[in-house]
């Protein structure tokens, strides 16, 4: 796991409601730290535990735990785009938190990964829930 304190403003966004909040996103890891992932990498900001992934040289973060039982994906098997929950198999495209299969019934949220530099950042504040 790797845990993160500091954060760092980035530029503001609109939302539905018409109010207008900063980003912030947070430095998880360099592009080589996770360039080589076979699964996830769990990271944890602002008490929210996010699975991070890397599939074909994109980074993609999503909630880590299972809404079925609270399994850890992070430590799931990744298969195309999606992630297999290792407690009970329910999967979940970890581009959009999507539910895939059951049992779980509902998906997890999914938060902007941006890369600047050799630094991957999550913005934590702003996951948005899978449809």
């Amino acid at each position: 796991m790797f845990g993160v304190s500091n954060f760092e403003a980035g530029q503001p966004k609109s939302l539905a409601e018409g109010k207008c909040v900063m980003a912030h996103f947070v430095k998880v890891g360099s592009r080589a730290e996770l360039e080589d992932l076979e699964g996830g990498k769990l990271v944890e900001a602002d008490g929210q535990r996010v699975a991070v992934f890397n599939i074909g040289g994109s980074y993609y973060a999503i909630d880590s735990t299972c809404p079925h039982r609270g399994g850890p994906l992070a430590e799931g098997m990744v298969t195309g785009e999606e992630v297999i929950c290792p407690w009970h198999g329910s999967r979940f495209n970890v581009k959009t938190g999507s539910v895939m299969t059951p049992p779980a019934r509902q998906g997890v949220k999914s938060f902007p990964v941006r890369v600047t530099g050799d630094d991957v950042e999550i913005d934590f504040q702003s996951g948005t829930p899978s449809q």
